[in-house]
């Protein structure tokens, strides 16, 4: 399954689950961030183990630092946060081929 597959379903699970959420959209682009950026978390471990590697928020605050965000730790607990929803997603619509260009 392709990974912009994975993030509709997560998107459309979202809408299911909280209709009256107006940060859906928001939610499914932080849990999928590091395909975008990298920031030295590697997406395939995130998506196929289940796990957020310890060092994420860790790495991912020192990524909104260097990009000059305005409040890097509360930002690294909502994409952290977002991540944790995404692993509520059911497993069938979370499996996916990440292409190469998203691999570290």
């Amino acid at each position: 399954m392709d990974i912009k597959v994975v993030r509709r379903n997560f998107y459309e699970y979202l809408q299911s689950r909280y209709p009256d959420n107006s940060n859906n959209h928001s939610t499914a682009s932080m849990a999928f961030y590091s395909t975008r950026h990298e920031f030295g978390v590697d997406f395939t471990q995130i998506i196929n183990t289940r796990t957020i590697p310890i060092d994420y928020k860790e790495k991912i605050e020192a990524h909104f630092r260097t990009i000059n965000r305005k409040n890097p730790r509360n930002d690294a607990s909502t994409y952290e946060n977002a991540l944790q929803l995404l692993y509520a997603l059911p497993t069938a619509l979370r499996q996916c081929t990440i292409p190469k260009e998203y691999q570290s």
